[in-house]
């Protein structure tokens, strides 16, 4: 497997000429009523920020929050400004646009307003590039979790940057190296997949397919996979129009491919029963991953040196559908602990570990982007990590 390109770390900006510095991060956290419920997204960069502060450059923050349509008020990082300056004990400015910069003053740090209320961000504009790339004079990617995207300012912008100006941050780069040692590392990779929709991840579990050892199949995904094999999965979720792309995918992968033997199903009295899935019943519904197959699952994932874990094994917000998710958890930590080197990426499937378990007391790696991690792993590379080591490109107006 072929290495990520590796473009400049922080600690090489740091022995240039103090400027000012946009820095691409991901403060996408959870907001409500203006409260953050959740700033481990913006904990993991403070170690970026702290340093290019100390080094005494200027600091202007990119992110985006949600999706929005317009410039809705709920999707404004006001209160992410808010909730830094504290973190920070020191003055952030608050900027709706770049035109709200004043050249005479430079604060010390600057958040901008959502880079997707600008409507070029999504779209791939150099015209919005070249708006912010006029503001400073280096670039440093913190926005790993968002680095599988090709947006401006993750990808175009940094493009408008000499490849001696844009740096990756530190958090990034230690995603990087966990990343490079499934990549380049000897022995097994197992890859265990859930969540709920094939679709979503087809062309990389095609890419996965070819580089894993083993690929343990759970979750939602895996009744598409049973009904594709042949097996009766009654009323449980799936996807239809996957059923041929997962037959294909059984037939030409069937050594790699593991699926569930047991599963757990909630049966048309209420009953929560687990059942091979040769017992299930058409009135069924398969709510969760049986914890018998984790167990013995354990054993074959014992025989790796390198594990990648995306996607919860079954409906974890519901009590009755996280025994499956317990048991995977404390397995993956067993075998962590034992030296093989395990990576949880996503986040349903951070959140999936949460709910079961002290990510603090986990020994495995815990990515902040699962997309983007999935990507890496996949395809070797992100469009955010490709724009930091490409030369530099002429502003086109788009």
């Amino acid at each position: 497997m072929n290495k990520p390109q590796q473009p400049q770390g922080l600690q090489k900006l740091l022995t240039k000429e103090p400027a000012t510095v946009i820095v691409r991060v991901d403060f996408n956290v959870p907001i409500d009523n203006g409260k953050i419920l959740d700033d481990y997204r913006i904990q993991i960069a403070l170690p970026t920020i702290k340093q290019l502060l100390e080094h005494k450059f200027n600091i202007i923050l990119l992110s985006h929050l949600g999706r929005p349509k317009n410039r809705e008020p709920e999707y404004s990082l006001k209160p992410v400004a808010e909730h830094l300056q504290n973190l920070l004990n020191q003055p952030v400015t608050f900027a709706n646009s770049p035109q709200q910069l004043q050249q005479k003053t430079t604060p010390r740090i600057i958040l901008l307003e959502n880079t997707r209320f600008e409507p070029g961000e999504t779209k791939g504009s150099f015209e919005l590039a070249a708006r912010w790339k006029n503001l400073a004079r280096y670039y440093v990617n913190e926005a790993f979790s968002a680095s599988h995207r090709k947006h401006t300012s993750v990808y175009h912008l940094p493009l408008l940057f000499k490849t001696s100006s844009k740096f990756l941050g530190l958090h990034f780069q230690i995603e990087l190296a966990h990343a490079n040692t499934i990549l380049s590392g000897t022995g097994k990779l197992y890859v265990i997949l859930g969540g709920a929709k094939i679709k979503d991840k087809l062309p990389l579990i095609n890419q996965l397919l070819n580089k894993a050892d083993k690929v343990f199949i759970c979750g939602a995904i895996a009744n598409t996979f049973l009904k594709a094999a042949g097996y009766e999965i009654g009323n449980s979720y799936h996807e239809p129009e996957m059923i041929t792309t997962a037959g294909e995918l059984l037939s030409k992968f069937n050594n790699t491919i593991v699926l569930p033997e047991h599963v757990k199903v909630k049966t048309p009295d209420h009953q929560i029963l687990e059942k091979h899935i040769s017992q299930i019943s058409t009135q069924d519904s398969i709510i969760d991953t049986g914890t018998s197959t984790i167990s013995t699952w354990h054993q074959d994932l014992s025989q790796a040196s390198r594990i990648f874990w995306n996607g919860p094994p079954g409906k974890y917000e519901d009590p009755d559908c996280r025994e499956a998710t317990h048991v995977l958890v404390k397995t993956l930590d067993e075998l962590a602990r034992k030296g093989i080197h395990v990576i949880v990426g996503g986040g349903d499937t951070s959140a999936a570990l949460k709910s079961v378990y002290n990510p603090k007391n986990f020994s495995g790696f815990i990515s902040s982007g699962g997309g983007a991690m999935l990507e890496l792993i996949a395809n070797g590379t992100l469009p955010g990590l490709e724009a930091l080591t490409k030369s530099e490109t002429p502003v086109m107006n788009q």
